[in-house]
């Protein structure tokens, strides 16, 4: 899945998310995709292949220019460590950057 790491993430209002200790630089998809990888939770029990493979990960990410080809099993791996370690809406907006599935409601539906 090609996924565009530099696609800023924005706020429902429009405007963009900032990096943490920031008022300037904009958080984009591989900002948070890198720091969601890298981020442990105590509810995981990784072992060492596990968190050798997100290692990996982070590097890739980090490496890569502008767009990464992202294996699906990769995809998953941000999803779900970024639906356990940010609120909704900077969650909804990564979602909307790396697997755009979402289709929107018609009015009157």
């Amino acid at each position: 899945m090609l996924v565009n790491l530099t696609t800023p993430l924005s706020k429902i209002d429009g405007t963009t998310f900032k990096k943490e200790g920031s008022d300037k630089d904009v958080a984009d998809v591989r900002y948070i995709a890198v720091k969601t990888v890298l981020a442990e939770f105590p509810e995981e029990k990784l072992n060492g292949e596990q968190k050798f493979k997100r290692y990996e990960l982070a590097q890739a990410l980090t490496s890569a220019g502008d767009t990464i080809d992202l294996k699906v099993e990769d995809v998953a791996i941000i999803k779900a460590g970024a639906a356990k370690g940010y609120p909704i809406e900077v969650y909804g907006a990564l979602i909307n950057a790396i697997d755009p599935k979402v289709v929107p409601v018609k009015q009157g539906e």
